[in-house]
């Protein structure tokens, strides 16, 4: 696995300073990532046009991100958050972000399967 581009989506070095070296929370943590509910209902909130619940969506989506150090995936959900809170709600925008969750959860499914070795 190349770390430079896991890097753009997974900063595992400050998720984990986040959680005083703690693999076996942060691992819990990143589970919880993956089941969260909040990227289907901001799809659903989009596809409905519905930009004030989408923008509560992508707010929490930034906040998860953020603790995660997911860093790509925080970058495209505060653009798209923002926009949405201005009312410049921008289909491109939300295309990147879907591609930087698409990639994040690929290279989180890799994270989990390392640390679940490493913890057992």
């Amino acid at each position: 696995m190349d770390n430079t581009e896991l890097l753009k989506y997974i900063d595992m070095d400050d998720a984990l300073n986040r959680v005083r070296g703690n693999k076996k929370l942060y691992y819990r943590m990143m589970k919880m990532f993956k089941a969260s509910t909040e990227f289907a209902s901001l799809e659903e909130a989009i596809a409905n046009n519905d930009y004030e619940h989408a923008e509560r969506y992508a707010h929490s989506i930034k906040g998860i991100t953020g603790n995660l150090s997911l860093p790509l995936l925080f970058e495209k959900s505060t653009q798209l958050m923002n926009e949405l809170k201005k009312n410049t709600y921008d289909e491109t925008t939300y295309e990147e972000y879907k591609n930087a969750l698409q990639q994040t959860l690929i290279y989180t499914d890799y994270i989990l399967a390392t640390l679940e070795k490493e913890l057992n």
